[in-house]
């Protein structure tokens, strides 16, 4: 059950990276080794700086 809610929390940083004009496989595959909530930081940060 962990590791379901793991990759569906991933995908959803992937959506929402591609709902923001970046490739969504780089997040998701980013999002599932640091983590879903790493990945969502690192997401808003790239967003906020440009990155």
């Amino acid at each position: 059950m962990w590791l379901f809610l793991w990759v569906l929390a991933a995908m959803g940083v992937g959506y929402f990276a591609k709902l923001h004009g970046r490739n969504p496989a780089i997040w998701f595959v980013l999002s599932l080794f640091i983590s879903p909530l790493g990945g969502s930081v690192a997401l808003m940060v790239a967003d906020r700086y440009g990155w």
